[in-house]
Formats: C-alpha cells, structure tokens, sequence
C-alpha cells in the first residue's frame, strides 16, 4: 500500500519537479528535528526527497518516514502528505517494537 504510493508519489513529484527553475529553493520540515532544511530540489524518488544544501556536492535525502511537509512546491502536496504520514506512523511503529503493526502499513 504505501509502496505503490510512494512509487505514485515519486512519479507526480518528478513531473512537479521538471516544471521548477533550476535553482528554486525549497523547504523540507522534518518530524525528527525542529530546524527545516532549506536546498535546491535535486529528485524526488521512492526513498525521500534530495535537495542539495547550500554548496554541497552530494545532495541529502531525507526518507519519507521523516517528511513533515515540504514548501515551495506548487499545491501538489495531498498525495504526498498520506504517503509521507503513513510511511512515518509505519516508523514509530517499528521503533517501538510493535512488528505487525508496521508490516500492515507497510503494505
């Protein structure tokens, strides 16, 4: 289930992509920290979101599980804020042990 959508996702994220200048900032907020990280968006892929920070040559990818919401792209955002909320609740739930739990999510 969340495989398929975040495959969905990585596809409608990609085309959100191809239509931004090459250098639009964008803002990431993360559930693991308070400080949001603020890059160019390099892909977005099955695995997260990789934006190159500042001057860095290999850009950070940041898993779905800890995507909050991300800023600076288009209103594209309802089927990434499930995918991305469900692939975070699917963590807590492997975090603290509770193994059938997450599998189910992570159909």
């Amino acid at each position: 289930m969340i495989g398929t959508r975040l495959t969905t996702l990585a596809c409608c994220w990609l085309v959100a992509l191809s239509s931004l200048a090459p250098a639009e900032p964008i803002t990431v907020q993360r559930w693991s920290v308070d400080e949001p990280v603020v890059g160019e968006a390099v892909e977005i892929t099955a695995q997260g979101v990789e934006l190159r920070v500042e001057d860095a040559v290999i850009p950070e990818t940041i898993p779905w599980y800890d995507v909050r919401e991300i800023n600076g792209l288009a209103n594209q955002q309802r089927p990434f804020r499930e995918a991305a909320e469900d692939a975070w609740r699917a963590h807590l739930r492997l975090g603290r042990g509770d193994y059938p739990g997450a599998l189910t999510m992570y159909r």
